[in-house]
């Protein structure tokens, strides 16, 4: 999925003087593998799947440790902050 949005950004910013992107990298117990593997377990040990980042942006119970509470916080920060300011 990365490489599609690295190439368009690099085609972008030959037009447009700001481009933002980001890659979300926080591995979770509670990933969205199981969506597309149905139990089999995640394919890729710490692996990241499409929409990972949700877990984190929206009230989600069971997030299953105070860390991944804490980077929720900081990540719905970030988002607020980037939406307000353009800036994080």
């Amino acid at each position: 999925m990365k490489a599609p949005i690295l190439k368009t950004t690099e085609l972008l910013s030959k037009r447009l003087s700001n481009i933002y992107l980001y890659s979300f990298e926080q591995h979770s117990a509670n990933s969205l593998w199981w969506l597309f593997f149905l139990g089999e377990g995640i394919p890729i040990e710490h692996g990241i799947t499409h929409a990972d980042d949700l877990l984190y942006l929206f009230a989600m119970p069971g997030l299953p440790s105070a860390d991944d509470n804490l980077f929720s916080r900081y990540v719905c920060e970030m988002w607020t902050n980037f939406a307000g300011h353009g800036s994080v």
